[in-house]
């Protein structure tokens, strides 16, 4: 799940180089040294900023979603994940705990092509 993370200093062209090894959608935003969940940055986030003027060089900083949804660890059912994939069309959630540290990020794969019990999985596997 690390090819998932990135830090908010990263350009557009850093992202979108991210976007293309990860497969996913989405990347989580993260502060390097506390690891804290700063937001969710998607593919169509970044097609929208260069349409609107930004360069590949430019900082996601202005980019990325600063309110993004996220799961608190061990909170949550698979069931309420699902339905949150679903109703929302998200790609990936990011799970925090109880100090907003990232501790997982759920993908669409991972919740039902492996339909398996998601709540104990931590970014370190």
């Amino acid at each position: 799940m690390k090819n998932l993370i990135i830090k908010q200093e990263f350009t557009i062209k850093q992202s979108l180089k991210r976007l293309n090894q990860s497969g996913e959608k989405s990347l989580v935003v993260v502060d390097p040294n506390t690891n804290v969940l700063l937001g969710t940055i998607s593919d169509g986030d970044l097609r929208r900023a260069i349409l609107s003027g930004s360069i590949i060089n430019d900082s996601i900083s202005e980019i990325y979603e600063k309110n993004p949804t996220a799961l608190i660890e061990g909170s949550f059912k698979n069931s309420d994940v699902k339905k949150i994939f679903i109703n929302k069309k998200y790609d990936i959630i990011p799970v925090v705990n109880n100090k907003k540290e990232l501790v997982n990020i759920l993908t669409w794969d991972v919740v039902f092509k492996n339909d398996k019990k998601i709540i104990n999985e931590s970014v370190a596997d």
